[in-house]
């Protein structure tokens, strides 16, 4: 693996962006799962199961996409699939329960109850797209549930939260003015304004778990072979360094073959990235000598003759 698709890899795995293409693509599969039953009115009459478990099912695909998403989980399919499901079930409970406030909500500050809003009349409309924007930013909260009791932690989960309250406000306020445009072009596409205020939600959802993640995430380095065997390095914002002088934050005494100042791991953005001090200072990640590169959950390093292991901010790996 060359090291600038290790890069690809690492940013993939935990910028703020990777977090946000992972909320949007989770709000398009719930909402493509239900959007060919959905009824549209469907206020009026029997509500159909689609509707009712339509702003569930997206809630709880948003903190499932989240959950997988996150580096911790070492990019093992299975330990995946288990967050995911893990935020899912939550996330539809709390959302599905939330569904009676929200339309509590949604009457009180649009007395006219109308679903689309009507620009004809502009007091009616600002009232629809208020208790809109307010009844989507509610329900958005069912995001931050399902990611906290998948484990994502306090500070993705607040993230993700937050998120969620934004990203639904936009995309409620959003969704009636996409509505009138379709209809001034002439385009029958209802659809078109919940799957963008569905994909903003939850890509704006993503965005700030991802801050929120990137901000707090740091690592440890862990000893797997020599006379420190066993020992646990913590890793934080601050760069740290490896090798044999007594200043190194661990020291690797009694070996040739390290450097007195081996190596320096430090924070690059929102990962973490190993850096040669030299180049005698042979090092090797995987196997393969390198002299930088960012660190992947779960990277055998090579120092002189000891072995370390990396492992990311909340990873379950020993």
């Amino acid at each position: 693996m060359t090291d600038l698709h290790r890069r690809f890899r690492s940013l993939l795995r935990s910028s703020p962006v990777a977090y946000a293409l992972a909320g949007a693509v989770g709000a398009a599969a719930g909402w493509a799962a239900l959007e060919p039953f959905f009824q549209e009115g469907g206020c009026s009459g029997r509500v159909g199961l689609a509707n009712a478990f339509f702003f569930p099912t997206v809630m709880g695909a948003i903190a499932a996409a989240l959950a997988a998403v996150d580096s911790g989980s070492g990019g093992r399919f299975p330990d995946r699939l288990c967050r995911a499901i893990a935020a899912f079930g939550p996330a539809f409970a709390v959302a599905y329960v939330l569904l009676g406030p929200c339309h509590i909500l949604f009457t009180d500050v649009n007395p006219s109850a109308r679903h689309v809003a009507d620009f004809r009349y502009p007091a009616g409309a600002v009232s629809a797209i208020m208790a809109r924007s307010l009844t989507w930013g509610l329900i958005g909260l069912s995001i931050g549930v399902g990611v906290w009791v998948a484990g994502g932690g306090k500070a993705k989960s607040l993230g993700a939260t937050s998120g969620a309250l934004v990203g639904g406000i936009m995309g409620g306020m959003l969704f009636d003015p996409i509505q009138e445009l379709l209809q001034v072009i002439s385009i029958e596409a209802p659809w078109g304004s919940r799957i963008t205020g569905f994909a903003l939600e939850g890509g704006v959802a993503g965005f700030m778990a991802g801050v929120a993640t990137g901000i707090v995430s740091s690592g440890r380095v862990a000893v797997l072979s020599g006379p420190l065997s066993g020992r646990v390095f913590l890793l934080d914002s601050r760069p740290r360094s490896i090798g044999s002088s007594q200043s190194c934050d661990l020291m690797l005494g009694g070996d040739p073959l390290v450097q007195s100042i081996h190596l320096v791991i430090h924070k690059a953005g929102f990962a973490m990235e190993l850096q040669c001090a030299s180049p005698e200072a042979v090092t090797t990640v995987n196997h393969r000598v390198t002299w930088r590169t960012s660190l992947l959950d779960g990277d055998r390093i090579k120092v002189g003759k000891t072995e370390l292991a990396f492992f990311s901010c909340g990873s379950d790996r020993r």
